[in-house]
């Protein structure tokens, strides 16, 4: 990845060797860009402007909700615990509260196999 940013970047550097030679001022002077200056990479990168901007948008938005989808699924996560949670340490206690039947230890919830009941 590193080194597809440095090519881009190299390429970039190139491509504006006219910011080296002549200054930003006098490359925009009207007698020097309509006769001198190669304006190709100007106009290109005017032209294709909305579309690296819409591009660029896409992937911020596109990492932005991929990181939101995370953060939600951790908390549905984390919800449907903490209720899992609640609902234990209620059956809990309403255990607790039985009369001694030994219905604590082969309760209807402890039966493996045809219901006894």
């Amino acid at each position: 990845m590193l080194s597809l940013v440095k090519k881009f970047s190299g390429c970039f550097v190139r491509g504006c060797s006219w910011c080296k030679n002549v200054g930003f001022r006098k490359f925009f002077s009207e007698d020097y860009f309509w006769t001198k200056a190669n304006v190709g990479p100007f106009f290109i990168g005017l032209f294709t402007a909305p579309y690296w901007i819409s591009g660029l948008k896409s992937i911020y938005w596109s990492i932005r909700y991929d990181q939101l989808n995370k953060q939600e699924i951790l908390s549905d996560r984390f919800t449907w615990l903490y209720e899992r949670m609640l609902e234990d340490e209620v059956h809990k206690a309403l255990l607790d509260k039985l009369p001694s039947y030994n219905f604590k230890n082969n309760g209807p919830e402890n039966i493996l196999g045809p219901n006894k009941i």
